[in-house]
């Protein structure tokens, strides 16, 4: 539930999880980061929560993220984007409240190599990926699975 932060200029190294993780965020970026050998280089994800809701109605999922000039290398996943997630990790189960789709993230400018997955996209919309380097991907380089 973080808004308008900038992470930049950081070295994120050998976390099990993420380097960085963020559920419902708005208008971050992040740039010039280097993520190494994570789980997830950058993981954010959307989840309802009935309290957080009625607190910070404009943190209602991940949106507005600029992630730019950074270097992902050798993560299990370089950035995942997910909608409706435990974590960023597990869908949540299908009866709990739906939060928006996450949208409007713009990736553009990043190195990506040595990946599993380098970009994971699971329900999200309105995201831009433009201009980035991919090497090396074991599995693919783009993964996209709509209304997940």
């Amino acid at each position: 539930f973080s808004s308008r932060c900038t992470l930049e200029e950081n070295q994120l190294w050998r976390n099990r999880q993420a380097g960085i993780a963020v559920e419902n965020g708005v208008g971050m970026t992040v740039r010039r980061n280097a993520f190494h050998h994570n789980g997830h280089g950058l993981l954010l994800w959307s989840k309802h929560v009935a309290k957080f809701a009625a607190a910070v109605p404009e943190n209602d999922t991940s949106r507005d993220w600029l992630i730019e000039h950074n270097r992902f290398s050798d993560n299990q996943i370089g950035i995942r984007v997910a909608a409706h997630q435990d974590h960023g990790i597990r869908a949540l189960p299908a009866a709990q409240r739906l939060a928006p789709a996450p949208r409007g993230h713009t990736i553009q400018h990043n190195q990506f190599s040595g990946h599993r997955i380098a970009v994971d996209l699971h329900g999200a919309i309105e995201t831009a990926v433009a201009a980035n380097q991919f090497a090396g991907s074991l599995v693919m380089d783009l993964r996209e699975v709509a209304g997940a």
